[in-house]
């Protein structure tokens, strides 16, 4: 198969994967002033709209990088100077001042005011920020959060737990933080989330592999090797699932598949451990 219509498939597979994770609503939370989706396209809802949860339009995108910028932001705050250094990195003073209250100025008309005498954006001494009497949904934070929640949970022995809070984390996972856009704060923000979800998605495998979901890991091996596909762990985990189905020709073409790519990215054969690991498998699988 050809690398783009490889990739092709993997991404079909991935929102296979999406479609099946379910997603767990309390019905007693309330519902948010603003829902911010950072992870995928950004998408930003302002619940007292008329109707309900209807998106903003934006008028100046770089307005949404702002509150983008402010929603990951400590206390959801940032001083004058961390977010001209964020969206303005390498303009002269000039252009700062004739981009910035005109960015400012289209943030606040979007978000408005959504409940009488608030302004989503406030004005603060050295900078700005949303304001903390509103309350604010944003998947990367929630998605940060289910993550921790599910090693915890984890570390405890209590595996059902990880797993519906790490499933719950990865439905939350559209796309690339803030597919689309690009400033370099969002590119190292972009990397970051991509590397979490590789963790969740390896560590959600082990745990459907250990309790006997063949087809279940190897979806997630899968997944999270075509974020990286380097992870010479999750190949041997691949290996072991392929063998305990007695799938003796995909243990020794993935292998190989591997070896290849190790030579052509990186010059190197796999490591002595993972060779013999191979082996040792192959020794043993029988053709189911």
């Amino acid at each position: 198969m050809a690398p783009s219509a490889r990739l092709q498939a993997l991404e079909e597979e991935n929102a296979r994967l999406r479609s099946r994770l379910a997603r767990f609503e309390d019905p007693t939370e309330p519902e948010p002033d603003f829902r911010i989706d950072l992870l995928g396209p950004a998408r930003v809802y302002r619940s007292s709209s008329s109707p309900p949860d209807e998106e903003i339009a934006w008028r100046l995108r770089r307005a949404r990088r702002l509150l983008a910028f402010l929603a990951l932001a400590p206390e959801r705050r940032a001083t004058r100077d961390e977010i001209v250094q964020a969206l303005w990195p390498e303009s002269d003073s000039l252009r700062v001042r004739r981009s910035l209250h005109p960015t400012l100025h289209a943030l606040r008309s979007a978000l408005g005011e959504p409940r009488p005498g608030l302004h989503a954006l406030l004005s603060l001494p050295g900078g700005y920020g949303l304001h903390p009497g509103l309350s604010w949904t944003i998947d990367a934070l929630e998605f940060d959060r289910l993550a921790l929640a599910g090693r915890v949970a984890q570390e405890r022995g209590d595996e059902p737990a990880a797993d519906a809070l790490w499933t719950r984390a990865l439905a939350l996972y559209r796309g690339p933080f803030l597919a689309g856009d690009r400033d370099l704060w969002i590119e190292e923000q972009r990397e970051s989330f991509r590397q979490r979800r590789v963790v969740i998605l390896g560590a959600l495998g082990a745990l459907r592999e250990g309790r006997g979901d063949a087809e279940g890991a190897l979806d997630l091996y899968r997944l999270s090797l075509a974020e990286d596909g380097l992870q010479e762990e999750l190949h041997m985990a691949l290996l072991r699932v392929y063998a305990k189905q007695g799938r003796r020709d995909l243990v020794r073409r993935h292998f190989d598949r591997f070896s290849r790519m190790l030579a052509e990215e990186l010059g190197v054969e796999p490591s002595l451990s993972t060779t013999l690991e191979y082996h040792r498998l192959m020794a043993q699988t029988v053709e189911g």
